[in-house]
């Protein structure tokens, strides 16, 4: 839904969002809800290997696969809900001067609450440091384990399971970081400032853009 249609705007100027007003409010929506799951998911999935790699006991046997399924249905749940005034808050929009449709949010509320909580927030700082202080915590646990006793096997296999989020985690950081620090300048600068270069700064927006689709094909 995301890539696809950002391929056909760049590549072969072929934009529905600015001719199908359906498109244009559930492109966004789902975005955002796959974009918030996929990012809950890693770090159900950070947090949860910690606690399977902690000291005690009762963290350990705290996750199992049921109430992995419970957590995983109950986010899925909550960015349905959380997505609906996208639905409400995108349309198309024609610009008089230009003549041109585009597909924008037309409530300066959720226009801050899109800039500054959701892409700032829920889909760049806040999931990138949960993976890291939980992924270092696991990493931490793993080092550990050598001094404890645990079975030979269960070992093996919890250093090599951290091993593997820790490698998204990394990963996820450097691909998404540079993404949220230019939005950010975008968001906060003044852009009508005549020492702003619009144009490196719009490129600079396009590449750091095509890295952070590289998020969601990692896993």
């Amino acid at each position: 839904m995301s890539l696809l249609t950002r391929i056909m705007i760049t590549g072969f100027g072929l934009d529905c969002t600015e001719t199908s007003l359906f498109y244009c409010k559930f492109r966004n929506y789902c975005l955002q809800v796959c974009a918030l799951t996929s990012y809950t998911c890693m770090c159900l999935a950070t947090i949860d290997q910690y606690m399977a790699t902690s000291f005690y006991v009762h963290w350990r046997q705290y996750f199992n696969i049921r109430k992995a399924y419970i957590s995983c249905a109950i986010s899925f749940i909550i960015w349905l809900i959380h997505g609906i005034p996208s639905l409400v808050s995108f349309n198309l929009d024609f610009d008089q001067q230009t003549g041109a449709i585009s597909c924008v949010i037309t409530s300066p509320a959720f226009q801050l609450y899109y800039s500054y909580v959701y892409i700032l927030i829920l889909a760049g700082i806040l999931p990138i440091l949960i993976n890291i202080i939980f992924g270092s915590m696991a990493y931490w646990n793993v080092r550990q384990i050598p001094y404890r006793t645990v079975p030979l096997v269960r070992r093996e296999l919890d250093k090599q399971l951290t091993t593997m989020v820790l490698v998204q985690v990394i990963y996820k950081t450097f691909v998404v970081l540079p993404y949220v620090i230019v939005l950010f300048i975008i968001f906060t600068m003044n852009l009508s400032n005549p020492y702003i270069d619009l144009a490196e700064l719009n490129f600079m927006n396009f590449i750091t853009g095509m890295i952070y689709y590289l998020n969601f094909a990692v896993s």
